[in-house]
């Protein structure tokens, strides 16, 4: 009888525990802003990839995963998921260049009064055609384009030393050189230019991957996603020249920080493990989640499902308190998350673009290698999307963290479920289509 008793007891607790959250596992707004203007701060310079910006929120997101309570998966190194791709180091005085405009000639000095901020070749050019700013539609392409700057400017401080850059994706907008502000002579300019070519390297990028291990099924996961890449610095002429992301993606890994934080504080875990993942090189072809998709740190065929969050801090007018899911109609995925977004006081509604944006987001490498993987939105592609005008004064805090709330009900639906999402003929056919291309 005693132990009729005990057994009772210990399942009221534990479905207590399972119900009722803590203070610690409550997501506040206010927690949420100072996550966002972390990750968006112009400290970290847009986070593009590679980047010390993006080095230095790497290093955050690990501390933040450590004090969740996360763990390192076995293998890894640490909470870094590490991939390798060739890239150019470019030094920003690796230039010589003169000026010229009428009978005015200006000798700049490399590193002090000129420093290139793009290139991917040799040039030796003499007398050729250089443009300020942005060249005119109609213009042949100069030799360079140069950009005015002052010595405060991200651009500035960006090319000092030397500086990492992608191989695959670099180079279509031709040489880029930056000169202080007030050298130039008036006029059409024209000049000698020597640019050696930049030294080829092997570029160490990172995923960032935390794991929380479940309660009864602990070789099966649910993982939640956001890659915390950016574009950088955008060589404008304006004064801002930091494309922040705030809401691309910054306000997906956000939501993935939160819910370590709140799914770390819980007494008692899902039944299934949980992955918090955040990628890197999103912006230059879903290159983190294609990496961790070819070389998992755990079997692929575990993940039951990829939660991929993107752009949940803009809502379209009139969809506050709303999310949508890209090919929502591939798999029973959709099913779960209406179960949970409903508990969270979120509805999940439709998105003109939703079936083309499936294969657009770090969810696509995982489902064309059959996991069960949609991106949720709560917003649209705005105005600001890779703009610098992306700020955090533009996100709607209260509406992200609603839906933060709801993911991490999303989270618990489907850590604690019997079954799993399943693709359905629909899915099937899109995923059979991309092995046949292969």
């Amino acid at each position: 009888m005693f132990k009729s008793i005990i057994r009772m007891t210990l399942g009221i607790l534990l479905i207590g525990q399972l119900g009722a959250q803590t203070q610690g596992e409550i997501i506040r707004e206010s927690s949420v802003r100072a996550t966002l203007s972390h990750l968006a701060s112009d400290a970290l310079m847009g986070r593009d990839t590679p980047s010390p910006g993006l080095e230095s929120a790497a290093t955050w997101i690990e501390n933040e995963f450590r004090k969740a309570g996360l763990k390192p998966l076995p293998g890894l190194h640490g909470f870094r998921h590490h991939y390798a791709k060739p890239g150019w180091a470019l030094k920003g005085s690796d230039v010589e260049l003169t000026v010229r405009a009428g009978r005015t000639t200006v000798i700049l000095k490399p590193g002090r009064d000129v420093r290139v901020f793009s290139n991917v070749k040799m040039v030796d050019a003499e007398d050729a055609p250089l443009t300020r700013g942005r060249r005119r539609r109609g213009e042949p392409r100069p030799a360079a384009r140069i950009i005015e700057v002052g010595t405060d400017s991200p651009l500035w401080r960006a090319a000092e030393g030397e500086r990492k850059i992608l191989k695959s994706r670099w180079g279509g907008g031709g040489v880029v050189l930056l000169v202080r502000e007030g050298l130039l002579p008036a006029g059409e300019l024209v000049g000698d230019l020597h640019l050696p070519a930049p030294r080829a390297v092997e570029l160490d990028l990172v995923n960032v991957v935390g794991w929380l291990p479940g309660r009864s099924r602990k070789d099966e996961y649910v993982m939640l996603s956001a890659h915390y890449d950016h574009i950088g610095l955008k060589a404008n002429t304006g004064d801002d020249v930091i494309a922040n992301g705030a809401d691309d993606d910054a306000s997906g890994t956000t939501a993935v920080v939160e819910l370590a934080k709140s799914l770390g504080a819980r007494a008692v875990a899902p039944a299934r493990s949980l992955l918090f993942v955040c990628f890197s090189g999103e912006e230059k072809g879903l290159l983190g989640s294609a990496a961790f998709a070819a070389s998992p740190p755990v079997p692929l065929e575990r993940i039951v499902a990829d939660v991929n969050i993107e752009m949940i801090g803009r809502p379209r007018e009139g969809k506050r308190m709303a999310a949508w899911l890209t090919g929502e109609d591939f798999s029973d995925f959709k099913d779960y998350a209406a179960r949970a977004f409903k508990r969270a006081g979120v509805k999940l509604v439709t998105f003109g673009m939703a079936r083309q944006l499936f294969r657009q987001s770090d969810n696509w490498s995982l489902a064309a290698k059959g996991v069960v993987a949609h991106s949720i939105s709560a917003g649209s592609l705005h105005k600001d999307y890779h703009r610098v005008t992306d700020e955090v004064k533009k996100i709607d805090l209260e509406h992200m963290t609603r839906i933060i709330g709801a993911l991490r009900e999303l989270a618990l639906e489907l850590g604690n479920a019997k079954e799993s999402p399943q693709y359905n003929e629909k899915g099937k056919a899109v995923l059979n289509r991309r092995q046949r291309r292969r």
